[in-house]
């Protein structure tokens, strides 16, 4: 499977991003679909200039496409608003909200900590992994609000739209931050999670870019994080972004 958008990045905000579905392999298009753009979120430091809060994924029916579509909605609202939607690739339509349907929608507080910044679901499409982020869109948090469930995994029922266990917590300091699910099992019994944080500041001022940038990855089970050992060539800033 294969997901390209032509000219979606440079493209200004009036214009419309179009998706291309090809198969593996294959220069046949298997379908297209158009959905006007929507303006980007701030970026807040360099750091986080490569935030990944998208989500492009199979469902193990083989059949439809899972792909997130987030709002922040109005201005001066104090939420974004974060949906998981399923198409079935054998239609022939080319509106992509029209011909797809909503598989979960979950509002968060934009304020600290955030209910679910990212979203994956898990292949049979009964559960889905969320994860949160912790001070990313303020001047930064403090360590006891980190500890405290800022940055974790939790999953959500589908069928009722709430979290029903969280799968993993991080327990250490950080100032700001954010967990992105990678690969997830069936029913999240395992999962690959990705976390990248910044440290306090070593004068405890609270403004991003001044703490060290610390990345974790590794098989999340049982509550616990098993890291994978990564090249050091790649830097803590890239490990939301790693493919599996």
């Amino acid at each position: 499977m294969m997901w390209t958008t032509p000219s979606a990045i440079s493209a200004p905000a009036s214009s419309t991003a179009a998706g291309r579905c090809t198969a593996s392999g294959s220069a046949a298009a298997a379908s297209r679909w158009k959905r006007p753009r929507t303006p980007r979120r701030p970026r807040t430091s360099r750091f986080w200039a490569g935030l990944a809060e998208d989500t492009l994924s199979w469902l193990s029916n083989g059949r439809e496409l899972v792909f997130s579509d987030l709002s922040l909605g109005a201005p001066r609202r104090s939420y974004q608003q974060n949906q998981l939607r399923t198409i079935e690739l054998s239609g022939s339509g080319s509106n992509l909200l029209a011909d797809s349907r909503a598989l979960i929608t979950v509002k968060s507080p934009v304020t600290n900590p955030a209910t679910c910044w990212t979203m994956e679901p898990a292949p049979e499409g009964a559960t889905v992994i969320c994860g949160t982020q912790y001070a990313v869109l303020t001047s930064g948090g403090t360590s006891a609000g980190c500890t405290d469930g800022g940055l974790e995994f939790t999953a959500y029922s589908v069928r009722t739209g709430r979290p029903v266990r969280v799968l993993y917590r991080y327990r250490g300091s950080c100032q700001l931050g954010f967990t992105q699910v990678l690969w997830a099992g069936a029913s999240a019994r395992y999962l690959i999670g990705a976390l990248e944080f910044e440290l306090p500041n070593p004068d405890g001022a609270k403004s991003q870019g001044g703490g060290k940038q610390v990345g974790l990855l590794g098989v999340i089970s049982d509550g616990r994080l098993r890291p994978l050992r990564m090249a050091k060539a790649l830097p803590a800033s890239g490990y939301g972004s790693v493919a599996f």
